[in-house]
C-alpha cells in the first residue's frame, strides 16, 4: 500500500541585517556561501560596551558597498601554499577571539566546578545583598562589613 507522509526539514536561513536579503543555503544565487558574519565579544574599553557581544550577518553586496574601499582584494591561486604569517596580529581576528574567550570561560567554570562553589576561590566575597565581588588581595577573600 502507498501512502504520503509529512516530512519537516528545517535548514538555517540568513537575513542581511543591513538590505533584509535573503541567502538560503539551496539558492543557486551564490549568495549564501558568500555571507559574512560577524561575531566576537567586545573588550575593556570597547565602543560596543565591555564585554559585549557583537554580531551581524551581511550579504556580499552590503559587506562591498560599505567597507569595499578599505578591503584589499587579492588575486589567489588555489593551487598555490599559502604561507603562515608569523605576524602576532593574525590573532586579532574575531574567530581567534572568539575561541580565546570561550576557552577562557570554560577553564573558569571547570575551576570553580573542581573547587566546589565559587566560594572557594581566592578573593571572592559575598555582600550582604548576595552578590559577590572578586577581590585583587592576594591574602584570599576580604571581609566586608
Amino acid at each position: 500500500m502507498r501512502f504520503h507522509r509529512e516530512k519537516i526539514i528545517q535548514e538555517e536561513c540568513v537575513r542581511c541585517d543591513r538590505c533584509g536579503r535573503e541567502m538560503l543555503p539551496e539558492d543557486s544565487s551564490c549568495e549564501y556561501p558568500e555571507r559574512i558574519a560577524i561575531r566576537f565579544r567586545a573588550g575593556y574599553g570597547s565602543v560596543f560596551g565591555d564585554g559585549n557581544l557583537v554580531e551581524g550577518d551581511f550579504c556580499q553586496h552590503c559587506l562591498n558597498e560599505v567597507f569595499g574601499k578599505y578591503l584589499r582584494i587579492i588575486e589567489d591561486d588555489p593551487f598555490r601554499p599559502r604561507p603562515q604569517s608569523q605576524d602576532p596580529a593574525r590573532k586579532a581576528y574575531q574567530g581567534h577571539q572568539l575561541d580565546a574567550v570561550l576557552q577562557a570561560e570554560t577553564f573558569w567554570h571547570e575551576l570553580r566546578l573542581a573547587q566546589g562553589s565559587p566560594r572557594s576561590l581566592p578573593g571572592y566575597q559575598e555582600q550582604a545583598d548576595g552578590r559577590h565581588n572578586e577581590s585583587k588581595n592576594d591574602n584570599g577573600p576580604v571581609e566586608t562589613h
